[in-house]
């Protein structure tokens, strides 16, 4: 009987399946069928609400124009207004910069890229017969319509007519590229089938799955061998791949066949960078930029350059510029607030990380580096909340685990402080510093046994880099935890290197006393008492200690009598 009901279940899960995520009529769409099944074999698949939308927008865009003539080019105008009418009717924004984005996924997020516009119209104007035409600029598309004597571009971002030479200033086509038909002409379906599946290519190459995104950028070149951006997106792939002479191969080959590719440029700035090749990419960072002056990106990776180099106000400079083109991308305000706090530029460097956190608030970066600005400034309090959100958004970041517990010890917190430190070691067993610090804290506890056992195990593994400081705080813990023997050895050990240390010499003097043998720590403690350490008396500190050791209860007789014998 269950087995039954199993298969029953099953049987209704394959049919709800297949009939809202693969069932789709491509028959009933001139242009959109053969990319949602582009989408799908990509594994994206598209359910009824895609569907729904697309024959939503459809209709009212038929209902506005069906049964009208467009004779006029105010006409024609008019028509293209009412299909961004009907598509905008489902709040959908446009992607002003270059960004990738899959249609179906368009519904849902509610921003379409220029591809995206240019299908839509496509499919509402075949549905209407009327006669517009994709056409193809550099990383852009846009809407042509051609009868008789009205001929126009439509830029279907912003709802204009814009001519050819806006698009030529604009996105730096060269006259070669011009002269060879690359750009600004009408495009087929098979050309325009090109395109998307390179635009399928990078989501599947954000998304890391290389291979796939390969296999169809192989599929694109079967139905435009002319496609002058598929160069370029290999290139990309095998970037993130970590394949860069083959990378670089890509992007040469890309500018060999326009000269005016700048974002070819870009990306060839992108692997030297990436190589610490800082010349070579700098120089290609500059071509990108010469070619175009509205090119973001590249103004920020000569900005990221110059950080690698530490030209700090040049960065600032670049990264400022990419700014004023685009404000909106949160990693341009973290980069130039990592300038300003390498400049000891703290409070510009606070106000970048919060305008990156406006932007983006899970960005574990932006909340990191506002705390630890905050702490160059001694704000410790507040920068813990920030430290707090970045660890929540990623877990393992061991720089904010370290400086939120240099915060809580600096506050005094330390049970908070050796809560983080125990995770440090946890996910990093060698990190030794943190035992230095946990001891520190578990000092301040007055947990002695406990800070003597990390200083211990820290000097241990850190033998070579180990100071006297450390030799300083074990040998102290020792003496407050009343293991003298192993006091007296690290203090003998560590006075082979640093004789002359008051600190150390008094301390071995303790471990003499409390083991019996008085008269050797009483002429150790008359050796140095009239000494000065950091500009105290050698003295003071003794009788420091001896009230310390009177409040942990120590032998008050022996500390009395060795005191009057001090006098």
């Amino acid at each position: 009987m269950k087995s039954i009901i199993v298969f029953f279940i099953l049987l209704i899960i394959f049919i709800f399946y297949n009939h809202y995520v693969f069932s789709i009529d491509q028959s009933k769409y001139f242009v959109l069928g053969r990319i949602l099944e582009m989408e799908q074999k990509a594994g994206f698949p598209t359910d009824t609400s895609v569907i729904n939308s697309i024959d939503g927008i459809i209709k009212l865009a038929k209902n506005n124009l069906d049964n009208k003539k467009f004779i006029t080019k105010d006409g024609a105008i008019y028509a293209l207004k009412e299909i961004s009418r009907a598509i905008k009717s489902l709040n959908i924004i446009p992607i002003t910069k270059v960004k990738t984005n899959l249609l179906s996924r368009t519904f849902k997020t509610k921003e379409m890229s220029c591809i995206n516009y240019c299908l839509l119209y496509l499919e509402i104007g075949k549905t209407l017969g009327l006669p517009i035409y994709a056409v193809n600029a550099p990383k852009h598309m846009f809407i042509s319509w051609e009868k008789d004597s009205i001929q126009f571009n439509w830029e279907t971002l912003y709802d204009t007519i814009l001519d050819n030479n806006n698009y030529i200033k604009n996105h730096s086509i060269s006259k070669e590229a011009l002269e060879k038909g690359k750009f600004l002409k009408k495009l087929t379906v098979d050309e325009i089938n090109s395109y998307y599946l390179i635009t399928l290519a990078e989501i599947l190459r954000n998304e890391k799955d290389y291979i796939k995104a390969m296999n169809f950028l192989d599929s694109a070149n079967k139905f435009n061998k002319e496609n002058e951006q598929l160069m370029d997106a290999k290139g990309l792939i095998y970037f993130n791949m970590d394949s860069h002479i083959k990378a670089i191969d890509c992007f040469n080959k890309s500018i060999l066949a326009d000269s005016n590719d700048f974002s070819s440029y870009n990306n060839l700035g992108g692997v030297y960078l990436k190589q610490n090749n800082f010349n070579n990419a700098l120089d290609k960072f500059r071509k990108a930029i010469a070619l175009t002056s509205k090119f973001p990106t590249a103004l920020w990776n000569m900005g990221q350059t110059f950080n690698k180099i530490e030209k700090y106000d040049s960065s600032i400079y670049y990264i400022s510029k990419a700014i004023e083109l685009d404000s909106t991308e949160p990693n341009y305000f973290i980069d130039r607030g990592y300038s300003y706090t390498k400049l000891h530029k703290f409070s510009k460097a606070i106000k970048d990380c919060q305008k990156a956190i406006s932007l983006d608030s899970n960005n574990s970066t932006a909340y990191y580096n506002l705390g630890f600005n905050l702490q160059s400034i001694e704000e410790y309090e507040k920068s813990i909340e920030p430290l707090k959100k970045a660890l929540k958004l990623d877990s393992n970041n061991l720089n904010a685990m370290q400086i939120l517990s240099f915060a809580y010890f600096t506050l005094e917190k330390f049970d908070f402080a050796i809560h983080i430190l125990n995770k440090i070691i946890k996910l990093v067993p060698t990190n030794f510093d943190s035992y230095k610090y946990r001891a520190s804290c578990f000092d301040g506890l007055k947990e002695y046994a406990n800070a003597a056992s990390d200083y211990e195990y820290y000097i241990n593994n850190k033998s070579e880099t180990a100071e006297v400081d450390d030799f300083i705080n074990i040998t102290g813990n020792l003496v407050l935890s009343k293991n003298f023997t192993k006091g007296e050895l690290f203090c003998q050990k560590a006075l082979t290197f640093y004789h002359d240390d008051l600190i150390l010499q008094m301390n071995l003097a303790h471990c003499y006393l409390f083991t019996g043998r008085a008269d050797e720590a009483i002429k150790l403690y008359i050796n140095i008492k009239n000494k000065k350490y950091e500009d105290e008396k050698m003295k003071d500190i003794i009788l420091y200690d001896f009230q310390t050791f009177k409040e942990l209860g120590f032998d008050n007789v022996l500390i009395s009598d060795v005191k009057k014998k001090l006098k």
